[in-house]
């Protein structure tokens, strides 16, 4: 699900970058570091009550995926904020 909801938000910022200019990636990268914040719940959710002590290395994957991601986003929020453009 935040597969199709990441996806259409880069559709969605790539007709608005040309449109808006640096507005809508301000507002694209607030809205995806929202998703990805969803998504680290969602996974560590899932990692207490679906994988069992055999599936470490895939949780911590997929865990750190999921932050590594939500890094790069608030990065490009900072980058957006402190810009003098």
């Amino acid at each position: 699900m935040m597969v199709f909801a990441s996806c259409g938000i880069v559709l969605l910022s790539w007709i608005g970058l040309i449109q808006f200019n640096n507005t809508f990636g301000l507002l694209f990268s607030l809205v995806m570091v929202i998703l990805m914040s969803l998504d680290v719940l969602y996974v560590t959710s899932k990692i207490l009550h679906h994988y069992g002590p055999e599936h470490t290395m895939l949780a911590a994957m997929e865990l750190l995926i999921s932050f590594v991601v939500m890094l790069w986003y608030m990065l490009q929020l900072v980058l957006y904020i402190t810009s003098s453009d």
